[in-house]
């Protein structure tokens, strides 16, 4: 067997392009792209919290009263003689 004989026989096999574009970005890449996906996850879910809290206290709430606190205001106003 000769040595070129040799080298085509136990050559490794050519990267696949997916190998090939992994190995272009390096580690730092998938790094980034992770922590990307975890901010983005992270601000969905509480983007989710936060409307679902708001929309509880909107359905809390007579939209012809106003808050609660704005109720307390008027009423704390009406005592005093202010009108609101």
């Amino acid at each position: 067997m000769t040595v070129r004989e040799y080298e085509e026989r136990f050559r490794p096999p050519a990267p696949s392009v997916h190998q090939a574009l992994i190995d272009m970005h390096g580690p730092k890449w998938t790094r980034r792209r992770r922590r990307r996906l975890w901010i983005a996850a992270a601000l969905l879910g509480l983007l989710t919290a936060t409307m679902g809290a708001a929309s509880y206290r909107t359905a809390d709430t007579d939209p012809g009263q106003g808050s609660p606190p704005l109720q307390a205001h008027i009423r704390w106003a009406s005592h005093r003689g202010i009108d609101c």
